[in-house]
């Protein structure tokens, strides 16, 4: 789902794939160099050149298809763990899932085939193998807005604070990755802008990120009048993640709807409402304690795996890769 993408932005900003104000150009479809096969825009004209803040609030596939391409699926798996995708949350309950963070490796081992770079090109916008329950998507937008820190969820007040991981995120990343957030709801363009208008208008800003998970594959098939016609039970699962107050979050929402079809109509106003409530109501404070020197983990700035590319730069021309050497290009793509 496209809840993935702010974590995608991440990985390539703190690798140093792309800067922030980089111009991507952002057509209807992308196509791996020397392919025929199209992996198509959620919107059929495409939207132009965007940079990583306009990408997020549009929530443009292209933009992310480039980077899960020029970063390759293990540099992207090496980062984006730590914010827990793939591991339990450690939460207090039985019966909880880790979900599925993707790699070469796994894939190996899980079914003893190879990676392929397509695959790459869907795992950067939520899908293909990667699998993460709505409590994962809580803590680790908790820990992408408040610069690194990962808490271990709890059922009530009475459970002591614990710090699973920390991470030096670069204070500049995660204001970006914010900005595209806010931008997602408070922007002209952005997905979610729609929920916040008329008797839903709100008087706190936000951020937040919509997405849809598929139920079966459509194979690219956008046809309006087939997909109102699927069965509901087959309609797509609505998502949103989202924070408030945005300069200083308090509350970290996640929110799924299923076969709710679309994040901006029906996910979107549960989590506005739920953080709507929370922010109206007086909270007792809470101190948290110290960290008792819990040390940070380093992001990595480049990647360290033999199966992924050394940096690369996404340039302005729709389906092309720019690598720092030829090699790169006939030994990754």
């Amino acid at each position: 789902a496209s809840t993935f993408k702010p974590f995608v932005g991440m990985a390539a900003l703190e690798g140093e794939y792309i800067s922030p104000n980089e111009q991507v150009f952002c057509g209807p479809y992308y196509s791996l160099p020397g392919s025929r096969r199209k992996f198509l825009d959620w919107k059929r004209q495409g939207h132009g050149n965007l940079d990583m803040i306009q990408a997020i609030a549009v929530s443009a596939d292209v933009y992310f298809y480039k980077l899960g391409t020029a970063m390759g699926i293990d540099y992207l798996h090496d980062v984006v763990k730590h914010f827990g995708f793939g591991d339990k949350t450690g939460i207090v309950l039985q019966g909880e899932k880790p979900g599925l963070l993707p790699s070469t490796a796994w894939k190996k081992i899980a079914k003893k085939e190879q990676w392929w770079k397509g695959e790459s090109v869907i795992a950067a916008i939520g899908q293909g193998y990667t699998v993460a329950t709505p409590l994962q998507m809580a803590v680790s937008t908790s820990m992408l807005v408040n610069g690194g820190t990962k808490y271990r969820p709890r059922l009530t007040n009475l459970e002591d604070v614990q710090i699973l991981d920390r991470v030096n995120f670069k204070k500049e990343n995660v204001n970006i990755i914010k900005a595209g957030m806010r931008e997602v709801v408070h922007g002209k363009r952005g997905t979610a802008r729609g929920a916040i208008t008329g008797k839903n208008k709100i008087d706190f800003e936000m951020g937040g990120k919509t997405g849809t998970a598929q139920v079966y594959s459509t194979h690219g098939v956008k046809d309006a009048k087939a997909m109102a016609e699927k069965p509901k039970h087959l309609k797509d699962h609505a998502l949103f993640i989202g924070f408030a107050p945005y300069e200083h979050p308090e509350i970290v929402v996640a929110v799924i709807v299923e076969n709710g079809e679309h994040g901006s109509t029906t996910s979107t106003p549960i989590a506005i409402a739920m953080m709507r409530k929370y922010l109206e109501k007086e909270k007792p404070v809470e101190v948290i304690p110290a960290t008792n020197g819990t040390p940070a983990t380093p992001v990595i700035q480049k990647p360290i795996t033999p199966a992924a590319p050394r940096a690369a730069t996404i340039n302005n021309n729709a389906n092309r890769i720019a690598y720092d050497d030829l090699a790169d290009v006939r030994k990754h793509l």
